[in-house]
């Protein structure tokens, strides 16, 4: 089924995700630490983010073994835990403001704060370790005070900023680790939504140009991964040509010569002047990191007619004669 990326995701934020989070100002507290991964791990298995991940995966169309790095890092997408954060920190300070206007609600808040005194877990201890988290406490003052002082939207929001920069740091660590992303991370160095979903207007196409990236695709490097015992990187040579090189994602958009036709049509007329000088290392990641409309679209139609092609191995060789 067909959607247009940025509109679906919008539509999802505005409509669907309200209701997802709806009581997450309440129920999304957790046990105090101090931990830099402390956001994550408590919501890892969170079935709100899971509802987000598969959201990824309809849009891209990909399958359940893509890599999760893969899908935020392709629609630029932060996990749902953010939200809930940002929700929480907003309705403390509402309460703060609004002391009098409920009592019920002001003797829960005076309880919460006497459990803290006590040292037990409540939910606005979960507040108290977001504010030490990111130095919101002054040493000089006790924390009791500090909590009855109500924070200013400007903070909130910088926290938020905060939260999204330390998850596109570690998002960048973990992806340089990422033995199935290890050709991904040589075009995808910065986390923002990628142009070629809206560029690209054939669906087939914008669908293979998202698993090829993604590594979501038949090639003998992903194939490897799954043989047992695994077989060798270097081990995973192209069934398709003589050259006995890693059928990998470079080889088969620059060297492959089962398609040496069709590259000629789609791939070798994206080159200007200076990139068709550039070496094939170079020339891939041109050619990936490319968001000229035209590039996008010849590179993902050169995937639909090449190693996303349906049809037998004549049909190919008809369409490349």
């Amino acid at each position: 089924m067909s959607c247009d990326a940025e509109n679906f995701l919008y539509v999802f934020d505005h409509t669907v995700k309200p209701v997802l989070l709806y009581a997450s100002e309440i129920v999304g507290m957790f046990k105090p630490s101090l931990d830099d991964n402390l956001f994550e791990k408590v919501y890892k298995y969170l079935p709100l983010e899971k509802l987000n991940l598969s959201l990824c995966r309809y849009i891209l169309s990909v399958n359940k073994k893509t890599s999760k790095l893969a899908l935020y890092g392709e629609l630029g997408r932060y996990p749902i835990y953010i939200d809930i954060v940002s929700s929480m920190l907003k309705y403390w300070t509402r309460l703060e403001n609004d002391k009098t206007g409920d009592k019920l609600l002001s003797h829960a808040l005076a309880e919460n704060l006497l459990m803290i005194e006590n040292n037990q877990n409540c939910w606005l201890s979960s507040i108290k370790n977001i504010l030490k988290k990111f130095n919101m406490f002054n040493s000089n003052e006790s924390e009791l005070t500090q909590l009855h002082v109500s924070m200013k939207n400007g903070d909130i929001q910088r926290i938020i900023k905060s939260t999204k920069s330390k998850f596109e740091s570690r998002w960048f660590q973990q992806l340089q680790t990422s033995e199935k992303l290890r050709t991904y991370r040589t075009f995808k160095n910065i986390f923002k939504f990628e142009n070629y979903l809206v560029n690209i207007c054939n669906e087939n196409d914008k669908y293979n140009m998202s698993r090829y990236r993604t590594s979501n695709h038949r090639l003998q490097i992903e194939l490897g991964r799954y043989t047992i015992p695994k077989t060798p990187v270097n081990d995973r040579t192209c069934k398709n040509c003589s050259s006995c090189e890693v059928e990998d994602e470079k080889h088969i958009l620059l060297d492959c010569q089962k398609y040496f036709t069709i590259r000629q049509t789609y791939i070798d007329i994206c080159y200007n002047k200076n990139s068709s000088k550039l070496n094939t290392d170079n020339k891939f990641i041109w050619l990936m990191s490319n968001e000229h409309a035209n590039v996008c679209r010849n590179i993902s139609r050169f995937l639909s007619l090449s190693i996303f092609y349906k049809t037998d191995s004549k049909a190919t060789e008809k369409l490349s004669s």
